[in-house]
């Protein structure tokens, strides 16, 4: 054979080999990339409640893997925190008045399986006082997880979800226990 049909067979055999590889590599990296990412999406519902001469603010949350692969969760880093709000200068301005309280939330949770969700119910005892409403912020960290392709910065960090959300208090405030 010349050697001019020789190229030629090469490059026809190249252009088939990367026809075939690149489509191939394409997904293998997207699945690596988008497809096993974690997500995870954080719900907060929350009610004011009395019991005898007590005020409590109970908080739910959930936590719902809704990707395709497991997330592991640290529950060290993981929070939610309790802003009480009050009015200020006029009945329509509300800024958050103060950390009320600062809570760890899944401790017991190490992991969320593909589809799984985690509740976590919190009790707060309210101090006397007008509260107009709560800001409450959730915050799930998760362990830096093993992928077979090289891992960015964010994966070896592991990675934060922030979710918040405002509790109306819908109890009328008890002048003759208000200090």
């Amino acid at each position: 054979m010349p050697p001019t049909e020789w190229v030629d067979l090469g490059a026809k055999a190249g252009g088939l080999v990367v026809l075939v590889f690149a489509p191939v590599l394409g997904a293998y990296r997207y699945l690596q990339t988008r497809a096993f990412a974690p997500k995870l999406e954080i719900a907060i519902s929350g009610q004011t409640s009395k019991l005898d001469s007590d005020t409590y603010l109970s908080i739910a949350v959930r936590v719902k893997n809704f990707g395709a692969s497991r997330v592991a969760i640290n529950p060290a880093p993981s929070y939610v925190a309790v802003w009480a709000m009050e009015a200020v200068a006029t009945p329509h301005t509300v800024v958050p008045k103060r950390l009320f309280e600062l809570l760890d939330i899944f401790s017991e949770q190490d992991w969320l399986e593909a589809g799984e969700s985690a509740d976590d119910f919190l009790l707060v005892k309210l101090d006397h006082g007008d509260y107009l409403g709560f800001y409450i912020e959730v915050s799930v960290v998760s362990l830096a997880r093993w992928t077979p392709v090289k891992r960015t910065a964010s994966q070896r960090r592991g990675r934060e979800w922030l979710r918040n959300a405002t509790i109306d208090c819908k109890l009328k405030p008890d002048k003759a226990n208000s200090s």
